[in-house]
């Protein structure tokens, strides 16, 4: 990094100094300029290199943290994070959560989209890929018969990232797999006991996997048209507001919602 800097600001002053200083540290990590695990220097010397107290630089560093571009670590500073999803989780989350939408409304979005992509998932998808989401749906099922509620979800997960990534479009997977744990969550039935309901998606799933066993897209269109069928049958789902769902709840109570802001430590 240069000795001096020279912030451009916008017409009016109406950017806050810590913003262009965060905006100009971001295009650098956009561009490579700086790269995963790299270390920036001291808030002293990016203080003196941009002209500016130290209180800005550290209220720049905040910003880029909350965006999950830098993390601190203890006994080294701030360094450069690898590639993450969190901080577009944590965005559609807020969005979707301050939005007046009902379950129905998101499942809705959801079928939209893989429904869309099933004739491309059954033509694209390896068998590596399939051999993947197979393995997905076998650990989704061992979970719920051992009521392992937290790796089922992790397997569910897998299993809807997995369709998505044989689609074999990397620049899809890294728009949409951010996206799929939150909405999965977000529409699953307004009841306190949810996690049971996944019991009843096992043979729904595994119709899904026996279709793109055979690679056929009518029958992965029909599988994947099937479960999102079943998942508007629940009453309310299409009254209510997702936020109020139990799972909606347990999302924004737990570890997720706020991955964005605190896996990488206090600054």
């Amino acid at each position: 990094m240069s000795s001096t800097r020279r912030l451009s600001g916008t017409p009016g002053g109406r950017t806050r100094l810590s913003d262009q200083i965060a905006d100009e540290l971001e295009g650098m990590i956009l561009h490579q300029t700086l790269r995963t695990g790299d270390l920036l220097p001291t808030e002293a010397d990016l203080a003196i290199e941009f002209d500016v107290s130290r209180t800005v630089v550290r209220d720049a560093l905040r910003t880029l943290h909350a965006r999950g571009l830098v993390e601190s670590r203890p006994g080294r500073g701030t360094v450069i994070r690898a590639p993450n999803e969190d901080a577009l989780r944590l965005a559609v989350l807020s969005q979707l959560m301050r939005a007046d939408l009902s379950p129905n409304d998101v499942v809705v979005a959801r079928a939209t989209i893989d429904i869309g992509l099933a004739p491309f998932i059954a033509e694209r998808a390896t068998d590596e890929q399939i051999g993947a989401v197979r393995s997905s749906y076998e650990e989704f099922v061992a979970a719920i018969d051992l009521e392992d509620w937290s790796e089922c979800s992790a397997a569910h997960q897998r299993f809807h990232v997995g369709l998505i990534d044989a689609v074999n479009t990397p620049a899809l997977s890294i728009i949409l797999s951010p996206m799929q744990h939150v909405i999965m969550l977000s529409t699953l039935p307004m009841v306190e006991t949810w996690h049971r309901t996944w019991a009843d998606e096992i043979p729904l799933h595994e119709a899904i996997v026996v279709a793109l066993e055979a690679k056929s897209a009518t029958e992965l269109s029909l599988a994947i048209t099937n479960h999102y069928d079943w998942l508007t049958t629940f009453p309310n789902s299409r009254v209510a507001l997702f936020r109020d769902s139990a799972a909606a709840g347990e999302l924004i109570r737990g570890q997720l919602y706020r991955t964005g802001l605190d896996t990488a430590g206090p600054l």
